[in-house]
């Protein structure tokens, strides 16, 4: 009981700290009184559906974690994915480039009695419907606006493709360990030993080992899609009006 009094205390004194240093900033900031101004040019309705679509957008992130969760576990309230969401975006945001946010989703289902192994099979799935649906949304948008972007916008339609062979890839790897586990592991590998060799990666058992690790989580993730291919189908269709939320954002603030 004490042990859960002194965590009260220290997340309290936490937020505290944290309210103050932001205050501090906006107070010492010589350039905050432009911001202000700035804001008073601002359309309340525009920003309003800004927030509008941010607000959509945490709840069916939400509803797309809880249901992969239903799938690959157990059901769980709506209240909890929310949670776990939640969590992920506020460590996500406090980390570089977002790294923070799966593994503290990871660690705080393990508190919802979510084994380790299936709450990283949960990202990891989730990871791998969003890049599918990243690079569906890349693939609808190119369909219908594509020539304007090329005639245009020529450097942002390559910056665009860059993306998406980025995005593509991490599919493509789901494919092959689909295919051949072993296929992905010695080409792996043969890149491992390679980077080790002209110095680039240092700690070469460890870089293996964290692969190896990477590989057969992403077995396990696979499994569970071709199992409930249906499922999974809706997960996408989920995803897809959840990235529409998130780039409306910046469509409305523009």
């Amino acid at each position: 009981m004490h042990k859960i009094k002194k965590k009260k205390l220290f997340r309290l004194i936490y937020i505290t700290a944290t309210i103050i240093i932001i205050v501090l900033i906006g107070l010492f900031d010589n350039n905050i009184g432009n911001v202000f101004m700035e804001m008073e040019k601002v359309n309340s309705f525009w920003l309003s559906m800004g927030f509008v679509c941010l607000f959509f957008y945490w709840i069916t992130d939400s509803f797309l974690l809880r249901h992969v969760i239903s799938y690959t576990h157990k059901n769980i309230t709506f209240l909890k994915s929310l949670k776990i969401s939640m969590i992920g975006f506020y460590y996500g945001a406090l980390t570089p480039f977002a790294t923070g946010g799966q593994p503290m989703q990871i660690f705080y289902m393990k508190k919802d009695d979510i084994s380790y192994g299936i709450s990283t099979c949960v990202v990891t799935v989730k990871f791998i419907i969003y890049e599918v649906s990243l690079c569906l949304f890349y693939l609808v948008a190119m369909l219908f606006r594509g020539g304007y972007f090329y005639s245009n916008y020529n450097q942002v339609f390559w910056i665009t493709t860059l993306g998406l062979l980025v995005n593509l890839s991490a599919v493509i790897l789901v494919i092959f360990i689909m295919i051949n586990e072993n296929i992905t592991y010695k080409i792996g590998l043969g890149l491992i030993n390679f980077l080790h060799k002209i110095k680039i990666i240092k700690k070469h058992d460890k870089v293996l080992k964290s692969m190896t690790k990477n590989i057969e989580d992403f077995k396990k993730s696979t499994g569970y899609i071709i199992k409930y291919k249906g499922k999974v189908v809706i997960s996408i269709f989920i995803s897809m009006i959840n990235l529409t939320f998130l780039f409306a954002i910046s469509y409305f603030i523009y």
